[in-house]
């Protein structure tokens, strides 16, 4: 409930990010059948909602929820004792990931904008069969 309370809610009060989520629902449900597109909304939900990192001023700050509600990766984040890399999609909705160990590597973005807008590139790979 904590995870949830303290690391969702907050987010979706911004208007941008809460319509990345209502966006990526109707992704998810577009290719509902499609077993390995939804692994990859899967791998670009963990490194997004539950583990995104945004570089303002210069300085990364946690957006996930994943990481809002733990103190041991949010003391990551701000100690930069992670490897932090830049938001690419075709690396994200490949990357595997672990749930049961903290993060290592982080995929950075700029804004919640480019966060909002990254799900039309994912469509257009998806839809032109670009990401199998």
């Amino acid at each position: 409930m904590f995870h949830d309370i303290f690391g969702h809610i907050p987010l979706l009060t911004n208007p941008i990010f809460s319509e990345f989520v209502r966006a990526f629902g109707k992704l998810g449900k577009l290719f509902i059948h499609e077993k390995e597109k939804l692994l990859q909304l899967q791998r670009l939900y963990w490194f997004t909602i539950e583990f995104g990192v945004i570089k303002e001023k210069g300085v990364y700050k946690p957006y996930g929820a994943g990481i809002i509600s733990s103190f041991g990766e949010t003391n990551q984040i701000y100690n930069q004792e992670a490897n932090f890399f830049p938001f690419k999609l075709e690396t994200i909705l490949n990357k595997p990931f672990r749930t049961d160990l903290m993060q290592d590597d982080y995929f950075v973005i700029d804004s919640l904008t480019q966060l909002f807008e990254s799900l039309q590139e994912v469509k257009r790979l998806f839809t032109e069969k670009v990401l199998v």
